[in-house]
């Protein structure tokens, strides 16, 4: 007589967990890249309305002198307030709502408001640009993004493994 034979042998369960790993240590990479991937172009997204701002907020004021400078959630303080004259910073974006206030130190990356005519800002920031972003900590602490005074988005490093995706078209 033959006998039934139930469930699965310990060569057979192996090959599928076998299979299973290979097919993780391919897939999960991809996975990782791509959230990278949404982060930064969160970042992109919010460099470019900084990046606006700044300009805006150049155009709008000509004889204050602006600053730019990092965004942090200090800048979200109800008690700022929009000054009616005198130097401007980067919490003037939001305090004179050019740009709303968000978790600015939650993002992925550090959103630096840059001055267009002189540069000033901080890292990243050079005349010619308007906002400059950078990645914070992980892996990709080499991606930064920046904008410039023609709207123009530029990706760093463009080459290379660790290479940032490419700016979209605005």
């Amino acid at each position: 007589m033959r006998s039934i034979r139930k469930g699965f042998t310990l060569i057979e369960l192996m090959v599928v967990v076998i299979i299973l790993g290979v097919l993780t240590s391919m897939g999960v990479p991809y996975y990782l890249k791509t959230v990278e991937s949404a982060k930064a172009m969160d970042a992109v997204a919010v460099t470019h309305m900084v990046g606006v701002a700044s300009q805006m907020m150049v155009m709008d004021n000509p004889t204050a002198s602006y600053s730019g400078g990092l965004l942090t959630n200090t800048c979200n303080l109800p008690s700022r307030t929009c000054p009616s004259s005198g130097p401007r910073t980067a919490c003037d974006l939001v305090s004179c709502n050019y740009i709303s206030r968000q978790d600015w130190d939650g993002l992925a990356y550090s959103i630096r408001a840059c001055n267009p005519n002189t540069g000033a800002g901080g890292t990243g920031c050079s005349a010619g640009r308007t906002a400059y972003a950078d990645r914070r900590e992980g892996k990709y602490t080499s991606w930064a993004y920046y904008f410039t005074t023609s709207g123009i988005c530029v990706n760093s490093p463009t080459s290379g493994a660790l290479r940032s995706p490419s700016c979209p078209e605005f």
